[in-house]
């Protein structure tokens, strides 16, 4: 099924996939996510199946120090076919395009698995209480 699924990475021309994207973070986040969400996020990658979309992460950055990927999210049917993978590695290597120095994400500990998914994308853990939130 991955052989159907087309990939794109947009940096502020995801006009056309707007009404589509937010929708599909909706099922994900329900209310916390609005189209602001969106449209402040410097980079957006899609994984598009028939023109619908099955997976998406966002990257908030300057785009030039520092980079956060956020939101990677697979559509539960489409789940363990490497789609998810394949969004952040597109990812990180359009922030290395635009030669971020800094390029981070944060692991939701409700799902513990998501440390070796990151490590195998050549993401490194670092001290638990590096991340600060308020």
């Amino acid at each position: 099924m991955e052989n159907d699924i087309q990939y794109l990475v947009l940096q502020q021309d995801y006009a056309k996939y707007h009404d589509q994207i937010v929708g599909f973070y909706k099922q994900e986040y329900e209310d916390s996510f609005n189209e602001d969400t969106i449209d402040n996020s410097a980079v957006i990658g899609l994984a598009l199946a028939d023109g619908v979309v099955v997976g998406a992460g966002r990257v908030i950055s300057d785009l030039s120090r520092h980079a956060q990927i956020v939101d990677l999210v697979v559509d539960e049917a489409w789940r363990k076919q490497g789609i998810g993978s394949e969004l952040a590695r597109r990812l990180v290597d359009k922030l290395k395009e635009s030669k971020v120095l800094y390029i981070g994400l944060v692991r939701d500990p409700n799902f513990p698995w998501l440390k070796d998914f990151y490590t195998k994308l050549g993401f490194k853990a670092r001290s638990a209480d590096s991340y600060f939130e308020i």
